[in-house]
């Protein structure tokens, strides 16, 4: 997987490096701060778009979904099954909604539950990873890297930073 910018001129290839920067921490601040699934959803779905938009390849999206995915439905499920108590903090109930149970006959595990807050709060951190992964590549490769260079200059970026930035 070759990392480079985008081939055709678009919004994001016109904006200057600072306000990509600026873009960047904004969505990054807005994905912690929200709280809700859906929005989270909302927020991940409108950086996707952006990035197709702009010409991000979509074998570089779908590489880096596939690579994801088994981390994702790890994260999903046990913040489903053991997530238990910050969950009923944050949803304020004292009983989660069981979405499903495992039977008691099973060793160890037996009688475990599923809540379906649990699930939704683990699918809300899905979204917000998914979000702050792909914004980055919206601002990187849409910016040639002189331009990076010279627009992390003139925000006074210290210079070992921009040398470190522009070299990798």
């Amino acid at each position: 997987m070759k990392l480079q910018t985008v081939k055709y001129d678009s919004l994001f290839t016109r904006l200057d490096f600072r306000s990509k920067l600026v873009t960047i921490l904004a969505i990054t601040i807005i994905a912690f701060v929200w709280e809700s699934p859906i929005a989270g959803g909302i927020l991940m779905l409108s950086v996707i778009t952006a990035c197709v938009l702009a010409g991000v390849r979509l074998n570089y999206l779908g590489t880096i979904l596939k690579v994801m995915i088994p981390f994702y439905i790890f994260l999903i499920i046990s913040m489903g099954f053991f997530n238990i108590e910050q969950v009923k903090l944050l949803a304020h109930k004292s009983e989660l909604t069981p979405l499903f149970r495992l039977p008691q006959s099973l060793w160890i595990i037996g009688g475990a539950k599923m809540s379906l807050e649990g699930t939704l709060y683990g699918l809300n951190i899905v979204f917000k990873t998914l979000t702050m992964i792909l914004v980055i590549p919206l601002a990187i490769f849409t910016t040639d890297v002189n331009q990076m260079t010279v627009g992390m200059v003139r925000a006074k970026i210290p210079y070992k930073v921009v040398f470190i930035f522009s070299s990798t």
